[in-house]
C-alpha cells in the first residue's frame, strides 16, 4: 500500500526553495572543481621544486669536485715547490731532564795571578784523543794565571772534587778565545777518580753553523751574579766566596759575522744570544735544541752592551773544536 504526501506551498516560497536547492549543487560542483585544480597546481609546483633541489644539489656536488680538484692542484704544486724551500724550525724549549744530563759536565775554574788576586771562570768536561781527560774554558780565563784548579759541584751543589789543571794550554783553533788543560790530580784524599766525572759533552752532536735564529738556547756556568757569601774551602788553595752553577735560558738572536771572510778569518759565523750572561760564564758551555734534539752551540765567552740592551756572544763550537 502506497501512501502518498502531498504538501501544497504557496508558489512563491516553492520557488525560492528550488532556487537555494540549485545555488547549493552548483556551490558544491565549483567547490570541488576549485579543490581538483589547486591540488593539481601543488604537485606540479613540488615537481618543480624537486627538480630545482636535484638541480641544486648536482651544482653544488660539482662545484665541490671543482673545489677538491683545485686543493689537490695547490697541494701538488706546494709538494713541488717544498724541496727548493729552506724552511726554518726552532725546535722546542729545554726541560729539567734534558738539563740533568749535563750539568754536572760545567766546572768551575779559579785562578791565582801572581800578585795573589784570585779570578773565576767557567769550564767544560771534555775527552780528547791527544787530552783523554780536559777542560774546555776561554783562554782569557786561564792566561797569565799562576795557578788554577777546578772545582766539580753536583746537581744540589755539593762538593763532588777539586782537581789541579796540569801541562801545557792547548787549542784547535788560534783565531778563537780557548784553552784545552788536561785535568791533573785531585786535591782532596778519597775523591773519586777523575774518569768517573761527566764528560757526555764530548759524544754530543754539534750545532749546524746556521742553527736558526729563534732556537732555544741555554747557558751553564758560574756567573757573579749567582756568588753568594757562603765560603769555599779548597785544599792547598785557600778560602772563598762560594759561586753556585746556574742556568740561563733564551733564544739565538743574530749572527755575528765580523770575522768571518772576507771580513775576517773565521770559517763560522758566532751567535748572539738573548740568554742573561755575566762575567764568570766566560768558558762555560751553550746548549742548543733544534728539531733533531740538543746539540753543543759554542762557548760563551764575551758580552755585547748596547744603550739599552745586552747581548751575549757565543763562540761557534765549529770554530772552537772543526
Amino acid at each position: 500500500m502506497r501512501i502518498k504526501i502531498s504538501i501544497n506551498l504557496p508558489w512563491p516560497i516553492a520557488t525560492l526553495a528550488v532556487v537555494l536547492v540549485g545555488g547549493l549543487v552548483t556551490g558544491v560542483a565549483l567547490l570541488n572543481y576549485y579543490s581538483y585544480t589547486r591540488i593539481n597546481q601543488f604537485e606540479a609546483l613540488s615537481k618543480t621544486a624537486l627538480l630545482g633541489q636535484e638541480n641544486s644539489s648536482i651544482i653544488l656536488q660539482t662545484n665541490q669536485e671543482e673545489d677538491n680538484q683545485a686543493h689537490v692542484e695547490l697541494s701538488n704544486k706546494k709538494a713541488s715547490q717544498a724541496p727548493n724551500e729552506q724552511v726554518f724550525s726552532s725546535g722546542s724549549d729545554f726541560t729539567s731532564d734534558d738539563l740533568s744530563k749535563f750539568l754536572t759536565a760545567s766546572v768551575q775554574v779559579i785562578c791565582i795571578n801572581d800578585k795573589g788576586s784570585a779570578s773565576t771562570g767557567s769550564g767544560t768536561l771534555w775527552r780528547f784523543n791527544e787530552v783523554p781527560h780536559a777542560i774546555v774554558t776561554n783562554l782569557h780565563v786561564v792566561k797569565d794565571q799562576k795557578t788554577c784548579v777546578i772545582y766539580i759541584p753536583g746537581k744540589a751543589n755539593e762538593p763532588l772534587g777539586f782537581f789541579s789543571l796540569d801541562g801545557a794550554v792547548y787549542t784547535l783553533n788560534n783565531e778563537t778565545d780557548t784553552a784545552i788543560i788536561a785535568i791533573g790530580n785531585s786535591l782532596t784524599d778519597g775523591a773519586s777518580s777523575k774518569e768517573s766525572y761527566n764528560f757526555s759533552l764530548s759524544s754530543l752532536r754539534k750545532c749546524p753553523s746556521a742553527t736558526p735564529i729563534g732556537t732555544p738556547v741555554i747557558l751553564i756556568g758560574f756567573p757573579m751574579f749567582a756568588k753568594r757569601d757562603a765560603k769555599l774551602t779548597i785544599p792547598n788553595f785557600g778560602t772563598m766566596d762560594e759561586t753556585y752553577r746556574s742556568v740561563t735560558n733564551g733564544i739565538i738572536s743574530g749572527y755575528d759575522t765580523s770575522k768571518t771572510a772576507p771580513r775576517g778569518p773565521l770559517s763560522h759565523q758566532n751567535f748572539f744570544i738573548s740568554a742573561k750572561i755575566d762575567a764568570g760564564n766566560s768558558g762555560g758551555i751553550a746548549l742548543a735544541k733544534d728539531l733533531k734534539g740538543i746539540c753543543v752551540l759554542g762557548i760563551p765567552t764575551w758580552l755585547s752592551v748596547g744603550t739599552y740592551e745586552n747581548q751575549g756572544l757565543i763562540q761557534n763550537i765549529a770554530n772552537v773544536i772543526p
